[in-house]
């Protein structure tokens, strides 16, 4: 089995929407590896939490639909901000990203 020999795009992330001085970098998938930082920062509660109960070893996420990263310091009630997660039967473009975690291939756990 190939393996693959670049990152690819996030379909939902458009030239205008990423970063102009690394338009070809920011327009990928986002991917975390909770592994890697808690082996760095093996006290970071933060880590802890993510490693051990919401994703596992690691994290990838599109913005989905919306095309928005849901950055918001004040995310809407019940939500997670960058990791609140896309629900398709809240409408084609509803708030949320594309989730996968070591943990499920869904969503991000909610604490």
């Amino acid at each position: 089995m190939p393996n693959i020999t670049s990152l690819m795009y996030d379909p939902f992330m458009v030239l205008e929407t990423a970063q102009i001085a690394y338009p070809n970098i920011y327009r990928r998938y986002t991917y975390y590896n909770y592994k890697q930082y808690l082996d760095c920062y093996p006290t970071n509660a933060t880590f802890q939490n993510y490693y051990h109960n919401r994703a596992g070893s690691w994290l990838l996420y599109s913005w989905g639909p919306d095309r928005a990263g849901n950055w918001s310091g004040s995310p809407p009630t019940g939500e997670d901000g960058v990791y609140t997660n896309y629900d398709p039967t809240n409408g084609t473009i509803s708030i949320g990203n594309i989730i996968r975690t070591q943990f499920t291939s869904d969503k991000f756990k909610k604490t």
